[in-house]
């Protein structure tokens, strides 16, 4: 069986062709094009079209026999009834609800039984909470409209029809965890119906179905059989699913765009502190925290610091080279700059959309410093909310790294010295686009993963290096709290 899996991320869009019997794929990957100065928006049309043209190129090198979407959790996209888009797409970057939300989080209450009934902590980052921004703040009439996501778009565009999955929906602020549906007193105070938004079915529900390519996108793809076509799922919980992240104590590290670490559970996770978030995922629920920037930060600074004179392949030896210095004088070490990663403001583990990032102590710090920094800044908040995790009990057996830090060798082995235990690492790049395979697969999504454990690595980390950076964290800490 060949299963075509179509990725909408918020930099790139991929395609992959994945042979069941072979084990083998074929990959097609491009940085989307820009459609609007702001890149906390999308065009859904533009975004569908480029992702499209990419399968269009897999499906002549083979027969199709099924379709899998998946995309960025919390998007939030406007269409009329003929679902032609009438908005941007906003992704979940975009922070036009940061007043509305600073409002609602005055209530206490409200904060305390949102959260308790979405797994959702009020954040600009929630197609809701955008929802109230443009009902109040811009006056805009939400009647007659579907309101949907680029991920429940492509679908409608391949389809026909107007479905997401759980796992969709629940990232949307308007799913109630306990009724494992939208919530209905949400959906009222927004003065909206049911129908306006995607219909959520269950795991593979829609895959027995049989919902087949419309003849449309046939047409453009060169498909002349029928072929089954799954409902959007997030890149976040492909990922966990794509790294055999439904594993009892196995915990999931994604650095790409973004960061986010996450963790597989039988029943909701929730924060006492609210620090953390919690989505339905299939018949479980999924736990963890995200950040606001990752590799995005990281490839900021470097054209900051460097305006392109230096390769990452450069970098990469200068970080070595600093590092053996590090080791001759850790007093160096101890004194060199932070980098508070949060110049887009702060998703988890304290939601605060004002935090300001940038570079801390930095007087005399070099280009290569600042840079390293900002590597260790970036995995410093991470580390914060795996701490979250860890005091909700989840302790991981194994801790799976995935995401352009793979990239770099220095960077992981910072990561296994940061939180001081062994990193495995992913046997595929592409986690999220495995993630797809196998939630498409359904019945034999173990044997694929059973075939490429045995190529897993593993990075010990250095327990010397491990002690330094519990200090550096410590003064990290100092300089997070005294900047909220």
């Amino acid at each position: 069986m060949n299963i075509l899996v179509l990725e909408t991320s918020t930099t790139s869009a991929k395609a992959m062709l994945y042979d069941t019997e072979l084990k083998t794929y074929q990959l097609e990957t491009k940085v989307l094009d820009k459609f609007y100065d702001d890149v906390t928006l999308h065009d859904a049309k533009s975004v569908y079209e480029q992702t499209l043209q990419l399968g269009k190129k897999l499906c002549q090198k083979g027969a199709i026999d099924m379709i899998t979407i998946v995309t960025t959790w919390h998007s939030l996209l406007l269409c009329d009834e003929l679902m032609e888009p009438i908005t941007p797409t906003y992704l979940w970057s975009n922070n036009m609800a940061n007043k509305t939300v600073s409002l609602m989080k005055g209530d206490r209450s409200f904060v305390e039984e949102y959260y308790r009934k979405t797994g959702c902590v009020p954040s600009s980052t929630y197609p809701y909470f955008k929802l109230k921004h443009l009902l109040e703040q811009e006056n805009l009439n939400l009647a007659n409209t579907y309101i949907c996501d680029q991920g429940s778009y492509n679908y409608y565009r391949l389809t026909g029809s107007y479905a997401t999955s759980n796992t969709m929906a629940s990232g949307s602020g308007l799913y109630n965890l306990n009724t494992d549906g939208y919530d209905q007193e949400i959906l009222k105070e927004l003065s909206i119906e049911c129908q306006q938004l995607p219909l959520v079915e269950a795991g593979n529900k829609l895959i027995n179905e049989r919902l087949s390519l419309s003849n449309e996108a046939k047409e453009y793809l060169g498909i002349e059989n029928d072929v089954e076509v799954t409902v959007a799922n997030p890149d976040g919980a492909m990922n966990q699913l794509g790294s055999s992240g439904r594993a009892t104590g196995s915990m999931t590290l994604s650095v790409g765009t973004s960061g986010a670490i996450r963790v597989y559970a039988k029943r909701p996770l929730l924060s006492e502190a609210m620090r953390t978030w919690c989505y339905k995922m299939d018949e479980g629920w999924l736990a963890g925290g995200a950040t606001s920037g990752a590799c995005s930060y990281v490839d900021d600074e470097k054209e900051k610091l460097f305006a392109g004179a230096k390769t990452y392949e450069n970098l990469e030896k200068d970080l070595l080279d600093l590092h053996n210095e590090i080791i001759l004088n850790k007093e160096s070490f101890m004194k060199q700059c932070y980098y508070m990663p949060f110049n887009y403001g702060e998703r988890s583990p304290g939601w605060n959309m004002y935090r300001s990032g940038g570079y801390r102590l930095d007087i005399e710090a070099s280009g290569v410093e600042r840079y390293r920094s900002a590597l260790e800044g970036v995995l410093f908040n991470l580390y914060q909310c795996y701490e979250e995790l860890v005091a909700m009990g989840q302790i991981p057996r194994k801790i799976r790294l995935s995401g352009g830090i793979l990239h770099s060798n220095y960077w992981v082995q910072m990561c296994a010295d940061i939180f001081g235990q062994t990193i495995t690492i992913d046997p595929q790049i592409q986690t999220s686009l495995v993630g797809g395979v196998e939630f498409a697969m359904n019945s034999i999504n173990k044997t694929i993963l059973e075939e490429e454990l045995s190529l897993e690595k593993v990075v010990v980390p250095n327990h010397q290096l491990h002690e330094l950076y519990k200090h550096r964290y410590e003064k990290y800490l100092c300089l997070y709290d005294s900047n909220d």
